[in-house]
């Protein structure tokens, strides 16, 4: 067996131009960028940098990066694919180039926008067909119950329709 470490409570130190890479505390703790590695909870791999990224690769292609940069903390799909949030085994909120969805893009809510001033909140039954249930556009329109988005206006409006094209109401 052959081993690479310390066998006494030493840190151990990964070296390179005369610079730690890598370091590895006596706790198990990793850094990479730093000879400190501290975590608030438990502990575990600390990335320092002033750009600090994590990229898991599959072999074969997809990507994945995790990024902490001066001001905001990134989850990139590098490979145009769904970032998934799972509960047990099972995904509970999807997000993809069309937005995010809860369970899947195809049956439940998702929220998303567009170039054309649309954003909304959808509803999808369970074959996949879409109903704005409400949309708002970026000049603050409100539109309930509408088939489509052709209440778009510079204006803020506010508007209650039928799916199907019937007329909505306000009542009490």
């Amino acid at each position: 067996q052959g081993v690479i470490g310390t066998e006494s409570a030493n840190n151990l130190a990964i070296v390179t131009s005369n610079q730690t890479r890598m370091f590895v505390n006596t706790s198990g703790n990793v850094g990479i960028g730093t000879t400190n590695p501290a975590f608030t909870n438990g502990g575990g791999l600390e990335i320092e940098n002033t750009t600090a990224t994590l990229r898991l690769q599959k072999t074969g292609g997809h990507a994945a990066e995790l990024n902490m940069g001066a001001s905001s903390f990134d989850i990139r799909d590098l490979s145009s694919g769904n970032i998934n949030y799972y509960v047990a085994s099972t995904v509970k909120w999807k997000m993809n180039s069309n937005g995010f969805h809860s369970q899947n893009s195809s049956n439940g809510i998702s929220f998303y926008g567009d170039s054309s001033l649309n954003h909304a909140i959808i509803s999808r039954n369970a074959s996949g067909t879409v109903a704005d249930d409400i949309r708002i556009n970026s000049y603050g329109g409100i539109y309930l119950n509408l088939d489509s988005n052709v209440n778009n206006t510079s204006g803020a409006d506010f508007a209650i329709g039928r799916h199907g094209g019937a007329t909505g109401s306000i009542q009490d």
